[in-house]
């Protein structure tokens, strides 16, 4: 199946396995997407990713443990929520004042480089070049 936008898909993928209380979530993967699980492993969201051979060997499976907080009955998922805020049908550009910051936690991706995937260049001097 083609997905016209696998970022999105996977943003939903996790929003969806936080609302059931699943402890794992698998979904096509990609380098793009094992980066940012990366990234939220590191600002630590999930508990750790792994990247293994699917049922094609062209296809990887990119499998995510989220990371909940509490015991088993009063458990609290760390992800309280996700949005994809530029996406290929509206691109949104800000400036470095026009960016909220201290509200929970916002990423810039950069699409070319997705190792630049934090919230650092937008408190910057100068913003984003992205």
């Amino acid at each position: 199946m083609s997905v016209t936008d696998p970022i999105a898909d996977m943003l939903t993928r996790i929003r969806n396995a936080v609302m059931v209380g699943q402890t794992l979530v698998a979904m096509p993967g990609s380098s793009i997407k094992a980066e940012i699980a990366k990234i939220l492993k590191e600002e630590g969201y999930i508990e750790g990713y792994d990247v293994v051979d699917g049922e094609r060997p062209e296809q990887p499976v990119l499998r995510l443990r989220l990371k909940y907080i509490g015991e088993r009955r009063q458990r609290q998922p760390v992800i309280t929520g996700l949005v994809r805020i530029s996406r290929p049908g509206r691109r949104v550009y800000t400036r470095k004042r026009g960016h909220p910051v201290g509200v929970g936690w916002n990423w810039h991706c950069d699409p070319i480089n997705p190792e630049r995937c934090d919230d650092r260049p937008a408190r910057s001097p100068g913003g984003c070049w992205w």
